[in-house]
């Protein structure tokens, strides 16, 4: 099941994960992906913070993408993993 890291503010995708052994470091830390971006979401340069528990959202296993999990405007990143 892919992982998807998005901006609460644009809601622009930050990082997605889609399988295990993408690279050599696994599934990165919400605050591993802040230092990348300096703190800042690439899109609208909003401060990106620790999500909490409400900001997950687990979808299950979908067979097509919906406006909520992957908005039209985002080229398709998961077609190999979305089954």
């Amino acid at each position: 099941m892919p992982v998807i890291f998005r901006c609460k503010g644009c809601g622009s995708i930050i990082f997605v994960f889609e399988r295990v052994g993408q690279d050599c470091f696994g599934l990165p830390a919400p605050s591993e992906l802040a230092m990348r971006y300096e703190g800042k979401c690439p899109n609208c340069g909003r401060i990106l913070g620790t999500p909490t528990i409400d900001d997950v959202k687990v979808l299950g296993r979908i067979r097509q993408p919906s406006p909520f999990y992957m908005p039209e405007t985002v080229p398709t990143l998961l077609s190999k993993a979305v089954i």
